[in-house]
């Protein structure tokens, strides 16, 4: 005998609509418990660090951007794209608020040198490395 026989394809019908049913509840319920820190790239390009940061929809001038040490901060805010207040949304995807993202940097930059552009809703900064984080070659002299 077996124990699901002929109730095995219903179950999983069934499992998989409980399933989607609650990832509906969860984006439209949930939203106060997701962050809302955006996605970054961050790699070693030519002259030192390059970050790319997802911030579409957030004006440039609301957008702070500050390095302390070995750590950079992203602080903006997602702002309502509604001039009223809507007490009643039947779905609500786009999250607003205020983020921050703080990024450990794998080496020391030089900060006075760093720049930062901003085109279609991506943040690009340009991190130089630090001449004291830069590895040096040391000649070996060679003795008679």
């Amino acid at each position: 005998m077996y124990l699901f026989n002929n109730n095995l394809p219903t179950f999983f019908e069934t499992l998989d609509r409980v399933t989607k049913e609650f990832e509906g509840f969860a984006n439209n319920y949930s939203s106060s418990t997701k962050t809302l820190t955006p996605k970054v790239n961050l790699y070693k390009g030519k002259e030192g660090l390059v970050l790319t940061a997802k911030i579409a929809g957030v004006n440039p001038d609301d957008l702070d951007i500050s390095i302390e040490e070995k750590i950079l901060r992203i602080k903006g805010e997602y702002k309502s794209p509604y001039k009223e207040d809507i007490s009643k949304f039947h779905r609500k995807e786009i999250k607003t608020g205020k983020f921050e993202r703080k990024l450990e940097l794998p080496f020391r930059v030089e900060t006075d040198k760093i720049k930062a552009k901003f085109d279609s809703g991506i943040l690009k900064v340009y991190m130089p490395q630090a001449d004291s984080d830069k590895v040096k070659k040391i000649n070996i002299e060679l003795i008679n």
